[in-house]
């Protein structure tokens, strides 16, 4: 009763818990104890639907505004306000929703949120999408206390065969048992899988010292610093006697002489002293420098020592590092180069030269302090070359952007596992090694995938003259997995190295369409069908070589599993970042158009096909049409009238002969070429001729099969025509197949027969490639075959008359080819 009371009532609006209450229709609310609270503290109607869209109370406010007396200007705020109200929830519930999705896969269910339904929820009212939102969140929690004890317990298991005491085992057990804790379930899986192997090279960078972090002292004058080093009386501030290297340290002395020398004058000389001398302190035994003079600045590059233990960087070894060694007296921006440069300034805080100045990308700036702290002995010990070496890059790479460090070619030919951990360090990006392991999952050691991964966690462009410091932990990796945008593009640049194998790329989006973990050849078959138009299925499934891009995707690591099949997404992050959903990444549309980019080459290559050889291709086709013509008319003279009417029916159309001529040359079975213009000669014949194949069986030539199998059947209908000139009840024809003595990659198809042989002249005009006809025929049948075999790469010859069946005997000879990869 109270109900239909307070509905009509035009002052309801200023209550909001009332009026959102009969909003949502709840008859269990208690209507008057709402009404009492609001009339302790009546709001205005504006203020009550300010309040209504704080709440999330959606569907009330649009009452509101529908039914309260509202100036025009307040109607329109509020209409905004609810506008942006439920386009922030929609977007906010969304981001729940998927987060809740990815979760639930990292504990190996496949949780199908609607998320259509929950954003209609919050688009009348929030709290519903969030309660629903809770129950989801409990299942999924649910989901990884299962994933969780499971994995502790695999993880147990595999520690129990292992040294504890070892460093290694323990930094293993300690990243595993943090993914668990962490609900990175498939890191850890892949951690407990693998071992501890990889465990030394990945703490290795931590063990490496680092120089002292700062130069203590306020002295901006180099002349004076350097009295210090080299002027027995000359006063220094305390402590500094801990700076000075050892004495028997040559390689440092020898560096800070040439400082000093370059501090005083910026020549060719002094930075020729200089660079040598860092070269010898890095280890590096460079005997010569090219320096290009500019002004009291010098451009060169330097050669940093290889290692093969650090990532691919792009200045390391052969390659070398521009240096640009400037006049502290005149500040002057480095000249623009390819790659990246070391710029040295020989003075103390040179960044103060050019703090006003432009960044300059691409430079890493280094001034003398840096130097000084090089050479300086970290806790009394004189520190070794490789470690020098490190710090230097530890100083550089922070200063360039991940681009300008990485040879991202060299690195996708020799990826390792423990070069991230070196990577993510020189860059300067802290992380603890259970974040690292995660990376390392999540891009699947494909260093095209963790180029994207390190754009989108390198903060902007770096700064030639600061450090980069980026902390990457397992909260902001997440953050960065719920990007879209960089991941759709690590999509694009991990498959584009293989766009040339359209086959292939069509079986892996079917793949990552597929319902299933694990999936065969004939599935992913079964799905393009289903797919894409049925013209397109027919070329792709048919004609486009799918068992050889299987192979292909096992071999680059894009299926696993043995070659026959079945066959899985990689086991690593790249499968997520395969099959995720996400705006601009359908996997069913990328496999319709991968599907349909097969169907556009294999029409290209039968274009192209038809251009160079339509020609033959046409006389191919005539001369078929005139050879069943001929053997339908002489059925039905024999009076054989029910085996004319067979003929009739088994003609192809001339649409599918010529489709089936154009189609791409491609690996076929030697005896099946065969078999079945044999079977065919056999049969026009009426019973009278019979066949033998010998051997062949295991012997592949590539070709196109249905031109290839008529050609055979000129020769094969030549040989039925002269044995019906004999006039004997029966005839003969022996096909022998062998691979040649001399030449192993060719082989050699005998053709014998039992019929009348072949003249001298004849054989001279056959060898003359005449058109003419001994026993009836059109008389092109040899000579468009011969056309064709050497087309094919071999060619057709007439040894003579058969020694075993008296009658002629032909022999072509094929390079053979391997065959097709079966599945």
């Amino acid at each position: 009763m109270i109900d239909d009371v307070v509905r009509e009532w035009p002052d309801v609006w200023r209550y909001p818990d009332l009026a959102a209450a009969l909003a949502r229709g709840d008859a269990s609310t208690d209507l008057a104890m709402l009404l009492l609270r609001g009339l302790a503290e009546p709001l205005t109607v504006e203020q009550s639907a300010h309040r209504l869209i704080a709440d999330g109370e959606f569907r009330a406010v649009e009452e509101l505004h529908q039914k309260a007396h509202l100036p025009v200007r307040a109607a329109k705020d509020i209409a905004d306000r609810l506008e942006r109200a439920r386009a922030a929830a929609a977007v906010r519930v969304h981001h729940d929703a998927v987060g809740l999705e990815r979760r639930s896969a990292r504990a190996g269910v496949s949780l199908d949120v609607d998320v259509r339904d929950l954003t209609d929820d919050a688009w009348l009212r929030l709290a519903d999408a969030d309660a629903k939102l809770g129950e989801l969140d409990e299942t999924v929690r649910s989901l990884e206390e299962q994933a969780s004890v499971e994995l502790r317990r695999s993880l147990a298991a595999r520690a129990a065969e292992l040294d504890g005491q070892d460093r290694a085992v323990a930094a293993w057990l300690e990243s595993a048992e943090v993914c668990i804790q962490a609900g990175e379930f498939d890191t850890a899986k892949a951690l407990i899988g693998d071992g501890p192997q990889h465990r030394h090279a990945d703490t290795e960078p931590r063990l490496v010292p680092r120089l002292r972090e700062d130069w203590p002292y306020e002295e901006n004058d180099l002349e004076t610093i350097m009295s210090w080093y080299f002027e027995p009386g000359a006063p220094y501030p305390p402590g500094f006697a801990t700076w000075l290297p050892a004495r028997d340290d040559a390689e440092a002395w020898a560096l800070l002489r040439a400082l000093r020398d370059t501090a005083r004058e910026v020549t060719h000389d002094t930075v020729s002293a200089l660079l040598r001398s860092l070269h010898r302190l890095l280890g590096t035994d460079r005997p010569w420098l090219e320096l290009d003079d500019v002004g009291h600045r010098v451009l060169t590059r330097i050669s940093l020592p290889d290692n093969a233990r650090l990532p691919c960087l792009a200045f390391l070894g052969r390659r070398e590092l521009a240096t640009w060694v400037s006049n502290p007296r005149r500040p002057h921006d480095p000249p623009a180069c390819d790659g990246p440069l070391l710029w040295i300034a020989p003075s103390v805080r040179a960044q103060e030269v050019l703090q006003d100045r432009r960044s300059v990308r691409g430079v890493a700036k280094l001034d003398a302090t840096f130097l000084l702290r090089l050479v300086a002995p970290v806790h009394g010990r004189r520190l070794e070359p490789a470690v020098r070496l490190i710090n230097l890059l530890r100083a550089i790479c922070p200063r360039l952007a991940p681009d300008e460090v990485m040879n991202w070619r060299e690195a996708a030919e020799h990826p390792q596992r423990h070069h991230l951990t070196w990577l993510l360090h020189l860059l300067g990006i802290s992380a603890d090694m259970a974040t690292t392991d995660a990376v390392r999952y999540d891009v699947g050691d494909n260093p095209a995938v963790l180029r994207r991964f390190l754009a989108e966690v390198v903060p902007g462009p770096p700064r030639h003259d600061r450090a980069r410091s980026v902390l990457l932990d397992l909260a902001l990796l997440n953050e960065v997995r719920g990007r879209d945008e960089w991941r759709t593009e690590a999509v694009r640049d991990l498959l584009a190295p293989h766009a040339g194998e359209r086959a292939a790329l069509a079986l892996l989006w079917a793949a990552i369409d597929f319902d299933s973990d694990e999936f065969t050849l004939d599935d992913l078959r079964e799905d393009l069908t289903s797919i894409a138009e049925a013209e397109v299925a027919e070329v792709v499934v048919s004609h486009s070589g799918l068992p050889a891009g299987a192979a292909y995707l096992v071999r680059e690591g894009l299926f696993e599993g043995p070659q026959e099949g079945p066959f899985r997404l990689p086991a690593s992050g790249i499968r997520a970042l395969l099959t995720e959903k996400r705006p601009g990444h359908v996997p069913r549309d990328q496999a319709v158009l991968a599907a349909r980019a097969v169907y556009e080459e294999y029409r290209d290559t039968a274009a192209r096909r038809i251009a160079e050889v339509g020609d033959r291709i046409v006389r191919v086709i005539g001369h078929k049409m005139n050879g069943r013509r001929a053997v339908i008319r002489s059925a039905l003279e024999e009076e054989r009238a029910e085996y004319a009417l067979d003929v009739v029916k088994s003609l192809p159309s001339i649409h599918g002969m010529y489709t089936s001529a154009t189609a791409p040359e491609r690996p076929c079975r030697l005896t099946e070429i065969l078999k079945n213009p044999l079977s065919v000669a056999q049969g026009d014949s009426g019973g009278m001729l019979r066949y033998e194949l010998q051997h062949g069986e295991d012997l592949f030539v590539h070709a196109n099969p249905w031109v290839l199998s008529e050609c055979f059947f000129n020769l094969f209908d030549n040989s039925r025509l002269a044995v019906r000139e004999t006039g004997r009840e029966f005839g003969d024809i022996r096909v022998t197949v062998t691979v040649e003595v001399d030449d192993p990659t060719r082989c050699l198809i005998d053709i014998e027969d039992s019929g009348i042989g072949l003249s001298a002249e004849a054989r001279e005009r056959l060898a003359r490639e005449d058109r003419f006809s001994s026993h009836g025929g059109s008389g092109v049948g040899f000579r468009t075959a011969r056309s064709w075999f050497r087309a094919f790469g071999g060619h057709l010859e007439i040894v003579g008359r058969s020694a075993v069946l008296g009658g002629a005997h032909l022999r072509v000879t094929l390079p053979l080819t391997d065959p097709p990869a079966q599945m």
